[in-house]
This record gives structure tokens, C-alpha cells and sequence, in this order.
């Protein structure tokens, strides 16, 4: 078996909504820093729990533990500031399980007119958007700046 920090993961393009292919077609696949930041907007932009190739119906603590609750818990009937911590804890959930990854840390959240710190800096979004900003910490001896990522209220 390959050595961790030798594994690749395939790059995918989030806008065009496909996997990213070379000039004789094959999927492209990337690794350190690169590997990390993909598999995080991945992680985020998919909703946990409702693709069956996520799932693993063989071992209960390994299924669908691929993908991120935010957009549920965006829908949820919770107070702004609830909801808000409960997207940071979530968040940091669907990154920590990722072997490349050893922490989440500096994850700010970013909603107009949310409370207190929430909501500072936050006027350039609609009404219905949260942008997240984190660090996350790597086995690569590196760490990956993830800023203004957009998740929307659906």
C-alpha cells in the first residue's frame, strides 16, 4: 500500500460540475496542499448522507461519513447564532475525518447581518449566503488557507 503522502485525489471542477480530465482524457489527479484544499470544497459542497457512493451499508460507523451537514443545517428552524455554531461544527466535522488533514483551525463565518462577529465584513453577500474561511492543518508540513467559500440557503 502506498505511503499517505504519496495518494493522489482526483480534481474536480465545483462550477462545471465534472471531474477534471488531461489532454488524453484522464481524470487529473492531485496531491499536498492541492489534494487537501479539493477534497475540502468537495467535502463542503456535498451533502452528507445522500449519495449512495458515499455510503458503506457493511459498517455503520463508516457510512456516509463523506460530505458536510451545512446545507441542512442552514434549512434548520434554529436561531442565527445557533445556527451559525452549529455550521463551525460541522464544517470542522466533514474535514477532520480526511486523513490528510490534523486540524481546522481560524474558521470564520461570514453572514450579513448575523450577530456579533458573525456579521462584520459581510455586506457584499445576499441575504441567503454564508461565507466560510478556515486554515486546515495537513500532514504535509503545510497549511491550506481556504477563504470565501459561498454556501447558500437553498
Amino acid at each position: 500500500m502506498a505511503d499517505i503522502t504519496e495518494q493522489k485525489t482526483p480534481l474536480f471542477d465545483l462550477e462545471a460540475g465534472e471531474f477534471v480530465m488531461d489532454a488524453r482524457n484522464r481524470v487529473v489527479c492531485v496531491t499536498g496542499g492541492e489534494g487537501v484544499l479539493m477534497i475540502a470544497m468537495k467535502a463542503l459542497k456535498t451533502v452528507r448522507g445522500i449519495f449512495l457512493i458515499y455510503a458503506d451499508l457493511d459498517d455503520e460507523e463508516l457510512d456516509h461519513v463523506y460530505g458536510s451537514d451545512v446545507e441542512l443545517i442552514m434549512q434548520e428552524d434554529l436561531t442565527e447564532e445557533a445556527r451559525l455554531s452549529e455550521m463551525e461544527r460541522a464544517i470542522s466535522e466533514s474535514l477532520i475525518y480526511d486523513p490528510w488533514v490534523t486540524d481546522v483551525t481560524n474558521l470564520v463565518l461570514k453572514r450579513r447581518g448575523g450577530p456579533g462577529q458573525y456579521g462584520e465584513n459581510a455586506d457584499h453577500l445576499a441575504p441567503d449566503e454564508v461565507e466560510i474561511s478556515m486554515t486546515i492543518k495537513t500532514i504535509f508540513d503545510q497549511d491550506v488557507q481556504l477563504e470565501g467559500v459561498i454556501m447558500e440557503y437553498v
